[in-house]
């Protein structure tokens, strides 16, 4: 009802196909702006706008190693936007990208990685000053269409 066109998940041991390209690199939605909750630290905002400045590759590089399947390094990307996540003042993105952790290094199936992923990559792209338009520039710049 309503799943017929679905694919079947995959068998245990058995990736599933990647994601569309489109799919992961759709723009960021319209919705209200993520800021960083470090707006009073004086010290830590005069970092911030370089931060968000380099989130669009970061970002592409995420996609990337989800697509390619390369888990290893794909949970050291996630780990690393854990750790900046909280330290910027994104408690929202440290969390996601935990979870999306935790999913990598509990070896979950490819389709649940990737939904844990994705989440990750909507929240990345909903901070305030994120420019979409990098984040293609490193896609073609990897001669990928």
């Amino acid at each position: 009802m309503g799943r017929s066109n679905r694919k079947a998940p995959a068998r245990p041991g058995e990736l599933s196909a990647p994601p569309a390209a489109p799919e992961l690199l759709a723009e960021p939605s319209s919705a209200e702006p993520l800021r960083s909750a470090i707006e009073a630290d004086s010290i830590l905002r005069q970092f911030l706008p370089q931060f968000v400045a380099e989130l669009p590759p970061i970002v592409a590089a995420v996609i990337d190693r989800l697509e390619r399947r390369e888990l290893a390094e794909l949970a050291k990307s996630v780990h690393q936007l854990k750790g900046a996540g909280a330290f910027y003042g994104f408690p929202q993105i440290s969390a996601a990208a935990a979870e999306a952790e935790r999913r990598i290094k509990q070896a979950e199936p490819v389709d649940v990685v990737r939904k844990g992923v994705e989440q990750l990559v909507r929240l990345v792209r909903s901070v305030e000053g994120y420019a979409p338009g990098l984040e293609r520039q490193v896609v073609e710049g990897n001669g990928r269409d």
